[in-house]
């Protein structure tokens, strides 16, 4: 499991969790905000996440995090 705050959000992703490949994302408050799908950078719920939080996913696969 990895666990990452950044921008205000809280990230948590677990290894061996269901496909499609996710992340799970939080607000500050700890809120669920959806998982979002790291090949299509939106919600598996149905929706676009806020762009902030696509590009920190972004930047965490960049950096090899996720």
């Amino acid at each position: 499991m990895g666990r990452k705050r950044q921008g205000g959000y809280f990230f948590v992703w677990f290894k061996g969790d269901h496909p499609p490949p996710h992340v799970h994302v939080f607000d500050k408050n700890e809120k669920l905000l959806g998982r979002v799908r790291l090949d299509t950078y939106e919600y598996l719920e149905g929706g676009t996440p806020p762009a902030a939080v696509v590009a920190i996913v972004k930047e965490f696969q960049q950096k090899g995090i996720l």
